[in-house]
């Protein structure tokens, strides 16, 4: 005698399976794939290999008259890539449509006659998309220069000379963000403790964890160019000869602005000045058109004079200033 319990389980088994296929039946299913087709190259972005292949900064440097002149330079690569290709499939499966069955005579005859939809049908794989992947550089570069230096880099140049005492003495002149950059060598020196006997240009660029130099070595020929002189580097009998003559030169020349300069650097000096100097020193303020600095040098004057040689030039040039 059969078991009712498990004639019920069983039915509801094959009851499950049966559903379970006709879900199947009734949903399209899609099959992809990926096949690989062949290793591919690519040329790196040129504003990319400018910021991370940095093989060199540098400088082209030339003395032109008094300028020290730069033309900085960087040197990169820009690298090739190798590539895998790969491309994407898919292919879809339509399963049966039943209803078409379910006509008496009209479905049974387009099934007959091979309408495809009556037993499902399974389309042919169909390229949907191309993968690259595994990018990595081959080896292959071209190397190339740009003017300037990146962006995120700085660089300065070092003026390093020996002094006539024989100490090294360095002086660092910020860099600048064009690339060409240039300044006055010759002021620059000037304000060195000495004069130098010899001299170089230290350029130097920082880019991430690198440094880049260059150096540029004047000769002595170059340094002698620039006639380099400084007070600071006279005693002062020689910077009171010095001004004295560049004063007698001017006012026989009538070069009052030079004559000028020379009356200011002399006056400023701790020595006993003549008392004509003074009244001088007034009558070519005058003659430049400053009267109020000749009253000032004329009172001066008058205080001074026990010769009383200019004593009426040096009150017209009071009166001339009221």
């Amino acid at each position: 005698m059969t078991n009712p319990i498990l004639t019920a389980r069983s039915l509801k088994l094959v009851g499950s399976a049966l559903a379970l296929l006709l879900l199947q039946a009734c949903s399209t299913q899609v099959y992809t794939k990926t096949e690989f087709q062949r290793v591919g190259q690519y040329w790196q972005k040129d504003s990319e290999a400018k910021k991370t292949n940095v093989e060199n900064i540098r400088a082209k440097t030339w003395l032109a008259g008094d300028e020290l002149n730069f033309e900085v330079f960087t040197d990169y690569q820009v690298r090739e890539y190798d590539y895998d290709l790969y491309y994407y499939y898919e292919q879809y499966y339509f399963p049966p449509k039943w209803a078409t069955l379910a006509i008496p005579v009209m479905g049974w005859l387009a099934c007959a006659m091979g309408d495809m939809h009556c037993f499902g049908r399974t389309t042919s794989w169909e390229r949907r998309d191309t993968i690259k992947e595994n990018d990595r550089p081959n080896g292959t570069v071209k190397n190339s220069m740009h003017w300037g230096v990146p962006d995120a880099s700085r660089y300065q140049v070092d003026l390093v000379g020996t002094l006539s005492s024989g100490e090294e003495y360095q002086d660092v002149v910020p860099g600048s963000r064009i690339y060409k950059y240039r300044f006055n060598l010759k002021s620059r020196l000037q304000q060195w403790p000495a004069m130098p006997e010899t001299l170089r240009a230290d350029f130097k660029a920082l880019y991430g964890d690198n440094r880049y130099e260059s150096t540029y070595t004047l000769s002595a020929e170059q340094l002698a160019s620039l006639q380099l002189a400084s007070d600071a580097w006279n005693t002062p009998q020689e910077n009171r000869h010095k001004y004295f003559y560049e004063l007698l030169t001017a006012m026989q020349t009538q070069d009052h602005t030079r004559a000028m300069r020379a009356f200011a650097k002399l006056e400023a000096m701790a020595f006993e000045k003549p008392e004509s100097f003074w009244y001088h020193y007034a009558a070519t303020a005058s003659a430049v058109g400053n009267t109020e600095l000749a009253s000032e040098k004329a009172k001066q004057y008058l205080v001074k004079t026990n010769k009383n040689a200019y004593t009426k030039q040096a009150q017209a040039l009071i009166d001339a200033h009221h």
